[in-house]
């Protein structure tokens, strides 16, 4: 199955249908996204959840005077540490060579 979809098809909500949770990734990073994820919600948020991941830039927009109130829950996920992966030279060096992003793990 396919889990990756571009802004325009997103606009145009050709996801799977059977998909409840909504992932946008990075999604900030595109013009008007503020708006594009309101309307998702407004029109969706009784069949569908959203979760909209990206970078401190998020944190910034979020403080912009076209918020997106009553709409979100806002959490700030730091990365891993040594002691959440488990302290093995392994794990060690994928810290200090990637930093703790849950990908690398």
């Amino acid at each position: 199955m396919r889990n990756h979809y571009n802004v325009g098809e997103i606009k145009n909500r050709e996801w799977p249908k059977s998909e409840k949770l909504i992932v946008l990734g990075e999604i900030h990073k595109f013009k008007n996204w503020r708006n594009l994820v309101k309307g998702l919600y407004d029109t969706l948020k009784n069949t569908h959840s959203f979760l909209v991941t990206g970078s401190a830039r998020l944190d910034h927009f979020r403080k912009g005077g076209d918020s997106l109130l009553g709409r979100y829950y806002y959490y700030r996920l730091h990365p891993y540490t040594l002691g959440e992966v488990g302290n093995t030279k392994t794990n060690l060096t994928r810290l200090f060579d990637f930093g703790g992003f849950p990908l690398v793990f």
